[in-house]
């Protein structure tokens, strides 16, 4: 069967090719008429643009060519990096591999140059700068990774492997006096081992370590093994340590000692990212290294210049390593046997419990733990404090309780267990430092997990051009993530096929509805959008306008969504958005999987992220505290600080639920898995948390998940139309004093 072309669709339309390409396009200057015939004959005949040969005729390719060693160990995480940003921006990536060959580097760079790439990234075995200065005058600008050149000035992003060999040795040197040490790297002509060397002569001399050697092995996989075997067979005496600086050399060191049955020496290796796995394995303790961030910091330089060439300046980075050589492990293990600690049903309870054997060896502490849906787990904690039982020593609240349990006494005063309580504020990261350290400077619970409300959309219909065009003849406005309420609900709408028979899905959203929790989700962003309040000059104000408004929105959004959710937690709500029937959901943050998990298989790539309509989005948190009645506050408090400390935190993050350090935050391989972290940090400085109710009289905290019970009835009456939301609020209003008045 003969190829479609342009002119076939032209032909078959009755139009000309001008307006095939300009439909093709998507130029604006295109009558509805011709528009439809033209997207009919596409579809009939089943016609594919070819973009890449048009984008070669118009000079217009944006293909990047890599260049690396291998793709095995750090290499892999860079490319991963790499590729992460420019695929972001819309770059095509051409690879190639040089193992270390100055020969084969150079015919893949002549390759390039005449494919006409728009940029080149490489990591480099050579050490001739012509060649590039050759390539950089023909405007192809080369961002080089890992190795650079000492007295050129090129755009560079390397690793502090200086600082890492360095800190390495003095921390062997500290723990073993009088130890004998080596270091064995590649090619030391590169400036990445020519770094370690320095690291590595620098902290002998300062601990005036005698027994010492180094030692440089082949670029050539196959060789190295060889390599290796003649250095340990030339020495009268083995290091009690050897310091790799890559992987394969660490690989291939272990298989020589095991091949002469020598099992005493102690290996370091520098590798890449080792944040989900032991940093020793395999007989190896590894040196982390950021690959990742590596990639993702060379293609931003990259892109940076092809976007304003004029103004760019070459630029020397480098990727400081800042996860420590030790692993914690306290000095003094508590004599305690178990501690029992209560849970809400979520993602970051789940990887709680799967950590536990991590904590159990490490503290030499068995944990047993009971795991509760919200309102029985609340509950249980207010009967058991009430009965001042000592059943549990740590217990998971909301962040809507913490004032109300401060209040009453019930949480202990951590202060006194933390070594360094400023670096430890400082770890979180500071837009929550409010959220836990009191006025007075106290902390009673410490948070373990964060999120806040987002907009999920369907990015793959919200940019079809039909799907656009459509919408903007519905409703004469742009299809975009939507900035009101309003404008949610006219998607919605749009979205719903009982609305709208052309929707190319069936619901326009997924509202929760369950009680209270999902309810009370629901209607709070939609009050703060509309500056209403539960309470306003110390009284009860939830019958008024501004309520009205938001009930009312919901009211209506109600009619779009997928019909009962009255049992759904938010993770059924993101499992139900998955498979790809919905167009948009407002949910938490903390629901949302990572987008390699299996749940998004249909539609990872075509997920979408938006603040929630208002910028008001609900801020949640979920906190651990010990119990004051607890026997072993102590014990206690080391699971808060393992539960929440930096060596978990980013594989307690990719497991379910982000842990709000520093480290999580910065971390650029998450924000590849979840997306929405580019958006946090302005998500939660504009998110607002539940509202604090206070006794009319004395104005102490009171038991606020008692009086959002209230509202949620009244909520779901009013959106089933059981109650009118003018009557609904009256009745809310007439309940939560009669409620506050009994207290």
């Amino acid at each position: 069967m003969a190829k479609i072309s342009i002119k076939d669709v032209a032909k078959h339309a009755g139009v000309s090719v001008a307006s095939v390409s300009n439909v093709i396009n998507q130029k604006t200057n295109v009558t509805e008429d011709i528009y439809r015939r033209v997207m009919n004959s596409i579809r009939e005949l089943n016609y594919h643009p070819n973009l890449l040969a048009r984008n070669l005729r118009t000079n217009k390719t944006r293909f990047i060519g890599v260049i690396f060693p291998s793709f095995e160990g750090i290499y892999s995480s860079m490319f991963e990096g790499l590729l992460y940003v420019l695929k972001a921006d819309g770059y095509q990536v051409i690879t190639g591999i040089s193992y270390d060959l100055i020969n084969l580097e150079n015919d893949l760079l002549d390759e390039y140059v005449m494919l006409g790439v728009k940029g080149i990234l490489i990591v480099s075995s050579s050490q001739d700068h012509n060649k590039f200065d050759e390539i950089i005058k023909k405007q192809i600008p080369v961002v080089f990774l890992e190795r650079s050149f000492e007295r050129k000035d090129y755009s560079s992003v390397v690793f502090d492997n200086e600082n890492i060999i360095y800190k390495t040795v003095t921390q062997i040197a500290e723990k073993s006096p009088g130890t004998s040490i080596a270091l064995i790297t590649g090619n030391a002509d590169l400036s990445s081992e020519i770094e370690c060397l320095k690291g590595f002569d620098l902290a002998c001399r300062e601990k005036a370590i005698i027994n010492k050697n180094s030692f440089s092995v082949s670029t050539n996989k196959e060789q190295i093994f060889s390599d290796i075997l003649a250095y340990i067979g030339s020495l009268d005496h083995l290091p009690e340590h050897i310091i790799s600086t890559k992987d394969i050399i660490s690989r291939y060191l272990v298989e020589t000692l095991t091949l002469f049955d020598i099992g005493s020496v102690k290996i370091y290796s520098l590798s890449g990212e080792n944040w989900l796995t032991s940093l020793i394995k395999d007989n190896i303790r590894y040196l982390p290294r950021d690959g990742f961030k590596c990639g993702v910091e060379a293609a931003r330089l990259l892109i940076k210049y092809l976007k304003a060439p004029l103004a760019h300046e070459n630029v020397q980075t480098k990727i400081i390593s800042n996860q420590p050589l030790d692993i914690r492990v306290p000095t003094a293990k508590p004599s305690l046997s178990k501690i029992r600690i209560l849970l809400t049903a979520n993602s970051t309870s789940e990887t709680i419990v799967s950590l536990l054997p991590n904590f159990e060896k490490s503290l030499g502490v068995k944990v047993e733990y009971d795991i509760l849906y919200e309102k029985e787990l609340y509950n249980t904690i207010i009967r058991e404090f009430e009965n001042k039982s000592n059943r549990y020593d740590i217990y998971m609240i909301d962040l809507p309780w913490k004032d109300y349990l401060v209040d009453k006494g019930y949480l202990t005063v951590l202060n006194g267990y933390m070594n360094d309580r400023p670096k430890f504020i400082d770890s979180f990261i500071p837009e929550i430092k409010d959220t836990f350290v009191e006025d007075d400077g106290n902390i009673y619970a410490v948070p373990v997990v964060v999120g806040t409300q987002l907009i999920l959309y369907r990015k793959d219909l919200f940019e079809d051009t039909a799907v656009k065009r459509g919408f903007f003849n519905s409703y004469g406005i742009d299809l975009a993530p939507p900035k009101t309420w309003t404008e949610y609900n006219l998607i919605a709408k749009y979205f719903t096929r009982e609305f709208n028979r052309e929707s190319p899905v069936t619901y326009g959203t997924c509202m929760l509805s369950s009680k209270p929790v999902g309810l009370i989700e629901e209607f709070l962003p939609r009050q703060a959008a509309y500056n209403g309040s539960i309470l306003s000059g110390g009284k009860i104000a939830i019958d008024s306008i501004q309520n009205l408004r938001a009930l009312k929105n919901m009211c209506t959004t109600w009619r779009y969504s997928y019909p009962d959710t009255s049992d759904f937690l938010g993770i059924d709500q993101i499992e139900l958005f998955s498979h790809g029937d919905i167009a948009l959901i407002n949910t938490f943050s903390v629901n949302i999987r990572s987008v390699y998990s299996k749940m998004f298989n249909r539609i990872s790539n075509q997920i979408g992220f938006a603040a929630t309509p208002n910028r008001k989005p609900l801020y949640g948190q979920w906190l651990l505290g010990v119990n004051v009645y607890s026997k072993h506050i102590k014990e206690g408090y080391h699971f808060i600080d393992w539960a929440t400390g930096d060596d978990l935190a980013i594989l307690s993050s990719v497991i379910g639920g982000l842990v709000p350090k520093q480290t999580v935050f910065s971390n650029d391989r998450l924000r590849m898995a979840y997306p929405w972290l580019d958006y946090m940090d302005d998500y939660i400085e504009m998110s607002h948390t539940r509202e604090s109710i206070r006794e009319l009289r004395s104005g102490k905290p009171v038991n606020t998940y008692e009086i959002e019970e209230i509202i949620a009835f009244g909520l779901d009456e009013s959106i089933k139309g059981i109650n009118s939301p003018e009557n609904a609020l009256k009745d809310i209003q007439k309940k939560i004093i009669k409620w506050l008045k009994s207290k």
